[in-house]
């Protein structure tokens, strides 16, 4: 069975996905809540793996004190 990747970010700002960038500290960026085989795949987070991440579809979420409803992308391109 293939495995199906996607990117979940989560922010605490609710305007964070009105613009089209958001900034995130590192700290926050792939270690987070990851399988260890993605995490090592991943984290130098050079321009390879970003070409590769922007590919999966996107899951802009907020974090739960922020009532606002997710916003979903079929990828970053």
């Amino acid at each position: 069975m293939e495995e199906k990747l996607y990117n979940l970010l989560i922010s605490g700002d609710e305007n964070a996905w009105e613009s089209d960038s958001k900034i995130f500290d590192i700290d926050r960026c792939i270690k987070e809540y990851t399988d260890k085989d993605l995490v090592n795949k991943y984290v130098k987070l050079g321009r390879d793996e970003i070409n590769e991440l922007k590919k999966f579809p996107c899951i802009f979420a907020y974090e739960n004190f922020v009532i606002k409803m997710p916003v979903l992308a079929t990828s970053l391109i």
